[in-house]
């Protein structure tokens, strides 16, 4: 758990980092984001998924990480910044 609370990618910021206890209390469809490109997408149906944000040869993608809870958010961050990593090469 101690990259989950370094600093953030270059460049990006967010308000509120999200928590195990948000995570599992989220409801209502939409994007939220964690930082470092980690976000959490909840469909309307109430799925919820894990992606990240990287830029690669100068385009911007998004990588699923899988399905939360079966991917934990501690699991989501530290799969993100081992992609962060591997993008950087």
């Amino acid at each position: 758990m101690g990259d989950r609370w370094r600093a953030d990618v270059a460049g990006s910021h967010v308000e509120k980092k999200l928590t195990a206890l948000r995570v599992k209390g989220l409801k209502t469809s939409g994007k939220y984001e964690d930082g470092g490109g980690l976000r959490l997408v909840v469909s309307e149906a109430g799925a919820k998924r894990w992606v990240v944000r990287v830029t690669v040869a100068g385009r911007r993608i998004e990588r699923g990480l899988g399905s939360y809870p079966e991917v934990s958010l501690d699991e989501a961050c530290e799969a993100a910044s081992s992609i962060h990593e591997i993008s950087a090469r």
